[in-house]
């Protein structure tokens, strides 16, 4: 278990060098679908985001928050540990079910588990350990429900998902953009060869190459 991690579930404040970089939370989950959906596009992705980690200064870090209505028990510290990843409810729901089958449900349906309106289930626990990499004993044990079986499915981009999910809290929100942008990018570079990826019915790179986007942000 990562150490930031052990500080959320102990209610303890995450000192700037643990604590993910200070932005705007969320947009991580289109970086999760290129890896599910469009593998080699999300592999070159993940490459370029590993390069903005040991190129690009590290943004200052801020303690995770949540909103003042999520509550101080399971649910509550469930968000927290979403948001130790930079991840709103919106981009949970969306890489429980990209990763796991879970779902899908609605981000109010989650934050309501957040508030404490509804109780975690085995399944939602499952998934969840699988995307935040934690073994599901331990969050099983903090809902104060027996260890459930194995979540519905797991995606074979799970392992690298999940470092990918890991390393981006450390990015800026500018990085964060450029990575996304370059994953649209990326994706229409294969335009002429059939990979059996989800259709973008954009029109700005079909039948082009987006190679000459390249560089970074400034």
């Amino acid at each position: 278990m990562m150490e930031a991690d052990r500080l959320v579930i102990a209610g303890r404040a995450v000192p700037e060098e643990l604590a993910p970089a200070a932005r705007g939370i969320g947009g991580v989950s289109s970086l999760v679908w290129g890896l599910v959906n469009a593998p080699e596009a999300g592999r070159r992705a993940h490459e370029l985001l590993r390069e903005v980690l040991r190129d690009a200064p590290r943004p200052p870090g801020v303690p995770p928050t949540v909103p003042p209505w999520v509550g101080p028990g399971f649910g509550g510290t469930l968000l927290r540990l979403f948001a130790n990843r930079n991840m709103n409810t919106l981009d949970a729901v969306q890489v429980l079910h990209l990763l796991t089958g879970f779902g899908p449900w609605s981000a109010a349906t989650l934050n309501m588990v957040g508030a404490g309106r509804k109780a975690p289930t085995g399944e939602l626990v499952a998934s969840c350990a699988v995307v935040l990499g934690m073994a599901v004993e331990d969050l099983a044990a903090m809902a104060g429900i027996d260890k459930p079986g194995p979540a519905r499915r797991t995606d074979p981009a799970t392992a690298e998902a999940v470092e990918l999910i890991w390393e981006a809290r450390s990015i800026s929100a500018e990085h964060l953009q450029w990575l996304r942008r370059r994953l649209h990018e990326i994706r229409h570079e294969y335009d002429h060869i059939d990979q059996g990826w989800p259709l973008c019915h954009c029109a700005l790179f079909r039948g082009g190459s987006a190679a000459a986007a390249g560089g970074g942000p400034g």
